[in-house]
């Protein structure tokens, strides 16, 4: 594990990463029921809140995981987690492929990866991007749903929560429980983060 935002503490100054010690600021985004142990998460208004992790360092092989609840329509594509640069980005897809609201997750311009079906109904959702060097894999609460191939290496410093930076791709909802790690995790540790 390599950052780890609760977002437990969004309401009472940066958000605190209890692993990688890359706290976020907090940009309009407040407190808000979470969803993981009763906690607290971010809740976002779809135009300009966002929190940035400067510090943030993020390469390949990577998992990127989050729980997420779509309140209403925000950016083109909002972002639940990634980099300003798309290095990587879990994110909800209603601009290209099917424009149906999937939950999507790309790396580097190369993989992409998308759910089967929305996931904009107002419930909470568990999304997990992994990229292994050479294949990328989405999961949805615990399973598998797609993957891609594609090689390819990003490093990136600097992550967000809930736009791309500079106001791009508002996220409108609430995002909890925020993870990136060096590695891509197997089905098995994903399917525990889900439980």
């Amino acid at each position: 594990l390599a950052h780890y935002w609760p977002l437990d503490s969004v309401g009472d100054g940066p958000a605190e990463d209890i692993v990688g010690g890359s706290d976020g600021t907090v940009s309009g985004a407040s407190s808000t029921t979470g969803q993981v142990n009763g906690s607290s998460g971010a809740l976002f208004d779809g135009k300009n809140d966002v929190i940035a992790a400067s510090g943030a360092y993020a390469s390949s092989p990577i998992t990127v995981s989050a729980w997420f609840r779509v309140d209403g329509s925000g950016g083109k594509n909002p972002r639940v987690v990634g980099t300003d640069d798309n290095s990587f980005r879990l994110y909800i897809e209603n601009d290209y492929k099917n424009n149906d609201d999937s939950l999507s997750f790309d790396i580097d311009g190369g993989p992409r990866t998308d759910s089967p079906d929305p996931v904009d109904d107002g419930g909470w959702y568990h999304g997990v991007g992994t990229h292994d060097g050479s294949t990328a894999r989405l999961y949805l609460d615990g399973d598998k749903v797609d993957s891609a191939p594609g090689s390819v290496s990003p490093t990136a410093t600097g992550v967000f929560v809930g736009e791309r930076g500079n106001d791009l791709d508002p996220f409108n909802g609430a995002i909890d429980d925020v993870r990136i790690y060096d590695r891509a995790l197997s089905d098995s540790e994903i399917q525990t983060l889900y439980d």
